[in-house]
């Protein structure tokens, strides 16, 4: 590019520079930077504007906004799985123990190092069991936790129930109160 050119772009005046250096009367030092700055040169490549960047916080406000309650169901769900995996298993161990004679001195509640992964439940015999020919176990919600109220149960013809507390968090929550099985989500739906 002529200098003349580089003048006439940042000054204007390129037809009057054009002719005087066509004339000879112009000279221009080779050492004459002109830098030709446009609208695009005056932002800088890769960032981003205010409206791109509203534009983001939005969309990540919104899924935020619906990915929030259906993270709290997951992890209140999380927590039944503490009660059915126990309670599937101290009904192995009554099971095991009624066939060597009666369900009396049964375990009724997790012992040795598995109690101590036992956060949200506390577990026990109903009142009056485990008599010589039946038993039921309980799993009851915390005080405390988001699950208290929350008691699932299951006999020794593995027969499960779900009982909530009226007025308790998971009654608010829209959990059924009464069920015959263990439910696991606020439909009703029970676990298998």
């Amino acid at each position: 590019m002529f200098c003349s050119e580089r003048l006439a772009r940042t000054t204007g005046l390129g037809a009057r520079s054009e002719r005087r250096h066509a004339r000879g009367d112009f000279s221009c030092p080779e050492s004459l930077n002109v830098t030709v700055r446009t609208d695009r040169s005056m932002s800088r490549p890769g960032a981003f504007t205010r409206v791109e960047v509203a534009i983001a916080v939005v969309a990540v406000a919104a899924w935020v906004a619906l990915a929030l309650p259906g993270y709290g169901d997951f992890v209140t769900r999380s927590k039944f799985t503490e009660a059915h995996r126990v309670l599937g298993d101290l009904y192995d161990g009554m099971e095991q123990y009624g066939e060597q004679s009666s369900y009396v001195g049964g375990p009724c509640a997790p012992t040795g190092a598995p109690s101590a992964q036992v956060k949200y439940f506390d577990f026990s015999c109903a009142p009056g069991e485990p008599t010589t020919e039946t038993f039921t176990l309980l799993a009851v919600g915390k005080p405390g936790t988001d699950i208290e109220g929350l008691t699932y149960s299951v006999n020794h013809f593995w027969v499960r129930t779900t009982t909530i507390a009226p007025g308790s968090w998971m009654a608010d929550q829209g959990y059924p109160e009464d069920r015959t099985c263990w439910v696991d989500r606020r439909s009703g739906r029970c676990t298998r």
